[in-house]
């Protein structure tokens, strides 16, 4: 995960300096996108009853 974030950083800083990517007033910075959750099916079955472990 942090060669894949650091990766993605140096491209970004690079594209940034080299005027491929312009940043437009207002609208840098980090933003949090709420995403609609996706209900999971349970990933174990769960038995009826007490634990025979």
């Amino acid at each position: 995960v942090d060669l894949a974030f650091d990766t993605l950083a140096d491209a970004i800083q690079q594209a940034l300096q080299q005027g491929d990517i312009k940043l437009e007033e207002g609208l840098g910075g980090v933003r949090l996108i709420h995403k609609t959750q996706i209900p999971r099916s349970p990933s174990r079955k769960q038995h009826p009853g007490p634990c025979q472990c």
